[in-house]
């Protein structure tokens, strides 16, 4: 299960170019994308550090997203074998970070500025419990587990007013998971899956991943009358490229492409619907023909339904990767 460049960042930086600098949710979205930069990245240096272990001994699962009872819970990476199964949580943070066993909180002091944090050993435990509670609906016998929460900022210095409680062991700098991952299998030398059970979870698993789908111009209160309308230009920007002699022409720096209605389409899929029409696309496009807005759609090759002035183009998830 690869760890892609995730669909929320993406989403968020097309609304950022959709909406100009000055639009007054600017600062709000910026500052999302870097707290979910930051938790991407942090994945990735677990994802590097787990890389050698034996692929035959385990099933890494990157960024699940289950449901339980209409409840979904999100697991940063899991780790599956035979005899047990392991919940990382990664955090990428930097300065000093206190856990406060007393008020079940996180303290990041940086900068001088003290800052409290949702504590990540209770974010775990639920997703443990509730990892055992679907295996359970899933008609699975009890697989032991166990969770870390794993720090992958170079500069985090941890620190605990309980140094004794049992939770701080399972607390750790990145560099300290393969030899802790060792310490726990050491632990849990007994199989309790059969092989065939075993790819059976892990298959379902992967079948049963649901990725969170947000339409953001909710989540932010912005209209869609609110996004710019057009074809970006590549080398300097500008909504303004014009469709001239089968290509788009930029009337600023007389820049020439082919496809940059692509990128067009897919902000519109992104952060509008998940299909769009003849009339809406000449409307975002701003293109006045329906005949090349007909042409352009049906040479991406785009899932279609309906007929003539209704019909549908719907979002292609090839579309989406070879731009991206």
């Amino acid at each position: 299960m690869k760890r892609n460049y995730p669909l929320e960042i993406s989403k968020r930086e097309a609304l950022i170019g959709r909406l100009g600098e000055r639009h007054p949710m600017i600062p709000v979205i910026k500052n999302d994308i870097g707290r979910l930069r930051a938790g991407y990245f942090g994945e990735r240096s677990v994802d590097y550090h787990l890389a050698p272990l034996p692929k035959q001994n385990f099933v890494e699962l990157k960024g699940l997203r289950l449901l339980l009872n209409g409840q979904a819970f999100q697991i940063d990476t899991l780790l599956l074998s035979t005899k047990f199964a392991v919940l990382l949580e990664a955090k990428n943070m930097s300065g000093t970070i206190t856990f406060d066993k007393t008020f079940k909180q996180l303290i990041q002091e940086k900068n001088k500025v003290e800052t409290r944090i949702k504590d990540p050993l209770g974010q775990v435990k639920r997703q443990r419990f509730m990892f055992s509670q679907w295996l359970d609906v899933h008609n699975f016998p009890p697989h032991p587990s166990d969770f870390l929460v794993v720090f992958t900022h170079p500069d985090a210095i941890l620190k605990t007013n309980t140094p004794d409680h049992p939770d701080f062991k399972k607390v750790l700098h990145v560099e300290n998971l393969l030899e802790t991952i060792d310490s726990i299998e050491t632990r849990h030398e007994a199989t309790f899956l059969e092989k065939h059970t075993f790819y059976k979870i892990k298959k379902l698993l992967l079948s049963k991943h649901t990725p969170l789908e947000q339409n953001l111009l909710e989540v932010y209160r912005i209209s869609a009358t609110e996004l710019i309308r057009g074809v970006q230009c590549e080398r300097c920007s500008s909504f303004s490229m014009k469709r001239i002699r089968k290509a788009w022409e930029c009337p600023h720096c007389h820049h020439r492409s082919q496809n940059s209605h692509e990128r067009a389409l897919i902000d519109y899929f992104l952060l509008v619907a998940s299909y769009i029409t003849n009339r809406e696309c000449r409307d975002f496009l701003k293109i006045d023909s329906s005949d090349t807005v007909r042409r352009l759609l049906l040479s991406l090759g785009l899932t279609t339904d309906g007929q003539n002035k209704g019909t549908r183009y719907y979002f292609n998830e090839k579309l989406f990767k070879s731009r991206m």
